[in-house]
C-alpha cells in the first residue's frame, strides 16, 4: 500500500506543481514537530534519493548508497535484501531511504533496524529530527541546516553539501 502511495504521490508530482503540495503534506504528515521546514526536507531528500521520471528529479523511497555508489530498487524488498547484505559485508558506508541517513551514525535512531529505516514515514522522521537538533542548537537559517544535516560541525563541506540541496 505505501508503495502504491509513494508511486501516486511522486508521478503526480512529475505533472503539476499541484502535486508538490502532496509531497509537502506527506512529509508534514511525517514529521513530529512544526518548527522543521518541510520544503527544506524535500529539498533534501530530492536531493537524496534523487531519481528522474521524464528529466524531472524526484525523491525515491528505495535508494541505497554502498560506499558511495547509488542504487534504486523497485520495492522494498528489494533494497532491505541489498542493506542486510551490505552490512553483512561490512561496508564502511550505508546510506539508507529517501534522506540517505547514513547508517553508520544513525542506528541508533531506528528501534527496527534496517527494516524501519527503510520505511518512508519513518526514515522522514528520521530527517526531521535531525533537522530539529540544528534549530534546538540554535540555527533558524534552512541553508545552515542543511550544512548540519549533512555534517553537524558545519565545515566547508557542509556547505559545499547545502549548496548542492539549494542548487
Amino acid at each position: 500500500m505505501m508503495k502504491m502511495l509513494i508511486h501516486i504521490l511522486l508521478l503526480k508530482l512529475s505533472f503539476s506543481s499541484v502535486a508538490n503540495d502532496q509531497v509537502l503534506k506527506f512529509v508534514e504528515d511525517n514529521c513530529s514537530t512544526n518548527s522543521v521546514d518541510t520544503l527544506l526536507v524535500v529539498k533534501i531528500i530530492t536531493h537524496e534519493s534523487k531519481a528522474y521520471y521524464k528529466g524531472k528529479p524526484q525523491p525515491w523511497p528505495w535508494t541505497l548508497n554502498v560506499n558511495g555508489k547509488g542504487y534504486w530498487f523497485d520495492s522494498y524488498q528489494e533494497a532491505l535484501i541489498k542493506a542486510n547484505s551490505a552490512l553483512k559485508n561490512k561496508v564502511s558506508k550505508l546510506g539508507i531511504g529517501l534522506g540517505q541517513i547514513e547508517w553508520k551514525f544513525h542506528k541508533h535512531r531506528f528501534d527496527g533496524g534496517l527494516a524501519q529505516a527503510l520505511k518512508p514515514k519513518e526514515n522522514i522522521k528520521v530527517v526531521c529530527s535531525i533537522l530539529n537538533e540544528g534549530r534546538k542548537a540554535g540555527i533558524e537559517n534552512s541553508f545552515e541546516l542543511a550544512a548540519y544535516y549533512h555534517r553537524p560541525i558545519r565545515d566547508q563541506i557542509a556547505f559545499d553539501y547545502a549548496e548542492k540541496v539549494f542548487k
